[in-house]
């Protein structure tokens, strides 16, 4: 069984869960629906037995690559409540891949204004991050 961990959505009673599911987009492409099928996945919400719902495209930004996969959903026998199933490698709500978000935090966190720090995202994006992170409380290593 592989691990998963699962994130409450802010607007909805439905509920994330994040877990492998390839290493990078073509990973998840090719190999996603075996990932899953190799899941015990249960409801995050009662514990019941989760089936197969339905998908929607999501768009990623990888770097200067925007991506289209496809998103899988669950839905709980027993509650009725459905989960969206999404990769490790990318965050939730957010359309750039975690790596990427990861590294220009770091970069701002060590000290290098938004302006000046190379990514995709448009400089009041990366702002936005930062204060979200901030909000949030999160410590990154280096301060």
């Amino acid at each position: 069984m592989l691990p998963h961990l699962t994130t409450q959505s802010p607007n909805t009673k439905s509920i994330m869960i994040i877990t492998y599911l390839g290493r990078n987009v073509k990973d998840y492409e090719r190999n996603f629906l075996k990932y899953l099928d190799e899941l015990d996945l249960i409801c995050p919400e009662c514990g019941g037995e989760v089936v197969y719902h339905a998908n929607y495209e999501r768009h990623v930004h990888i770097d200067e690559t925007v991506e289209y996969i496809t998103i899988q959903r669950v839905i709980c026998k027993g509650c009725g409540i459905t989960h969206t199933v999404i990769p490790d490698f990318i965050r939730p709500y957010k359309h750039y891949s975690a790596c990427d978000c990861e590294m220009i935090l770091r970069d701002m966190n060590n000290g290098i204004p938004a302006e000046h720090v190379e990514a995709a995202a448009s400089v009041s994006t990366l702002r936005r991050w930062m204060a979200e992170f901030q909000e949030k409380g999160v410590k990154l290593p280096g301060r």
